[in-house]
């Protein structure tokens, strides 16, 4: 999901497989499951986003893309994504942004879920305050540390995506054998005119082949 909330810039919903893998889900249903939440930690359930099926539409691609090329980058980042793995030097920075944005949306979530989880046990049991004091406090604190750090992430790993875009675009027209535009305003008219073409079938691409 993380991949359509930086195209689309909201917050996209969670697959059923990412929702399945947190053990929180039931299965059937496809939803999370109350019993598992409750069990996990109050009050979790309003601060997960839902699980929608894969195919489901999140939304409009967000303006930079947009007003930037005029495409679809939905469309597009599959032959750009293909094109930048050949690339040895820019792939691996790609790939690097994406792994720390993975770790710390992984580290926020299961920091604040055991955090939860832990104080509420605690408070159960009739520990110590200061025991109990401690686990709130250190893992809330932990918890905003690996939040705002997955808020930087996330910046990074889209500025990659951006790169990845202004390096490869062009390569991609090449691929597709397509005339190369003459100017930034020819191009934008150039991705509309592919974004229409693949998504309503309406449109005219001139190809040259070799």
């Amino acid at each position: 999901s993380y991949v359509a909330s930086l195209l689309a810039g909201v917050h996209a919903p969670i697959d059923p497989g990412d929702g399945a893998g947190m053990n929180l889900m039931d299965i059937r249903k496809r939803a999370w499951a109350p019993e598992a939440l409750e069990a996990t930690a109050p009050g979790l359930a309003a601060k997960l986003p839902p699980i929608a099926p894969s195919d489901s539409i999140v939304g409009p691609i967000a303006r930079y893309f947009v007003e930037r090329y005029g495409a679809n980058i939905e469309l597009i980042w599959p032959g750009i994504d293909a094109l930048a793995q050949k690339d040895e030097k820019f792939y691996p920075v790609l790939e690097h942004a994406k792994t720390k944005f993975d770790f710390s949306i992984s580290m926020t979530a299961l920091l604040g879920v055991y955090t939860a989880g832990w104080a509420t046990a605690l408070l159960l049991a009739k520990v110590s305050w200061p025991a109990f004091v401690a686990v709130s406090v250190l893992g809330t604190l932990a918890t905003l540390l690996f939040y705002r750090l997955s808020v930087w992430n996330a910046y990074a790993f889209q500025a990659s995506i951006r790169s990845a875009v202004e390096l490869y675009r062009f390569d991609l027209l090449k691929a597709m054998h397509i005339d190369l535009p003459a100017n930034s305003a020819a191009e934008k008219d150039l991705w509309r005119e592919i974004t229409r073409l693949n998504e309503h079938g309406i449109g005219s691409v001139t190809f040259k082949h070799p």
